[in-house]
C-alpha cells in the first residue's frame, strides 16, 4: 500500500513538472510588439483636417534588430503578421473593419530594434463617395529628404500633409495561457492521481 501511494506521489510530482514547463512555454511563447505611432502637427490643409497622423499596429513579434521588414495586414507569405492596426489623420479614423486590404509597410530597423526608417500605404476606405487613404514614409529623410512627409488622402487629393513625420515606440504584452489548457492539464492531473490510488 505504501509503495502504491509512493508511486501516486511520484506521477503526480512528474505530472506537475512537465505542467510548470508547459506553462512556461505557453506563457512565453508568443509577445505581442505594439509599435504606437506618433506624428507631427499637419503643416498644410486642403481641406477638413487636424491634429496629424497617429496610431498604433500590433505584431506577434517584434522586428528584428539590424533589419528591413515588409509588413501587411492580411497573411501573406513572407509578410510579417499584423494582428490589429488602427490609424488616424484627427478627422477619420482607418482600422480593419472599414479599410481594405491595401495596408502594406517596410520597416527598417537599427542594432536595439528601434525604427529607423519605414514607409506606410494604408489601405482605402470608402464612405459615402470619398475615398479615404493615409500614408507615411521616412525613407531617405535624413540624407535627401526625398520622402519625408505624412500624408492624409481623400478622393486621391493630399488634403492634410506634414513634411516632418513623428516616432515610433514599441511596448510587449505577453499572452496569457489557455484557459482551456490549464483546464485539461488539472483534468490529466485528477485523472492521474485518482488511477495511482
Amino acid at each position: 500500500m505504501r509503495q502504491l501511494n509512493r508511486s501516486a506521489a511520484m506521477r503526480a510530482a512528474c505530472l506537475l513538472a512537465c505542467s510548470l514547463f508547459v506553462l512556461t512555454l505557453a506563457a512565453s511563447a508568443r509577445a505581442d510588439a505594439i509599435y504606437t505611432y506618433t506624428g507631427n502637427p499637419f503643416t498644410s490643409c486642403s481641406g477638413p483636417c487636424s491634429g496629424a497622423l497617429s496610431g498604433s499596429l500590433t505584431l506577434a513579434q517584434a522586428l528584428a534588430a539590424n533589419s528591413t521588414t515588409s509588413v501587411q495586414f492580411q497573411a501573406v507569405p513572407g509578410y510579417a503578421n499584423v494582428l490589429s492596426w488602427s490609424f488616424t489623420d484627427g478627422s477619420f479614423v482607418w482600422k480593419p473593419s472599414n479599410s481594405g486590404s491595401g495596408f502594406v509597410a517596410t520597416f527598417t530597423t537599427g542594432a536595439s530594434g528601434q525604427i529607423l526608417q519605414w514607409t506606410l500605404n494604408g489601405g482605402t476606405a470608402t464612405v459615402g463617395s470619398n475615398t479615404f487613404q493615409w500614408q507615411s514614409s521616412n525613407v531617405g529623410c535624413a540624407i535627401h529628404m526625398l520622402t519625408c512627409e505624412d500624408l492624409s488622402t481623400v478622393n486621391s487629393t493630399i488634403f492634410a500633409k506634414s513634411t516632418l513625420p513623428g516616432s515610433w515606440t514599441m511596448t510587449t504584452t505577453a499572452s496569457e495561457p489557455s484557459s482551456m489548457l490549464l483546464l485539461a492539464l488539472g483534468l490529466v492531473a485528477l485523472a492521474m492521481m485518482y488511477r495511482g490510488r
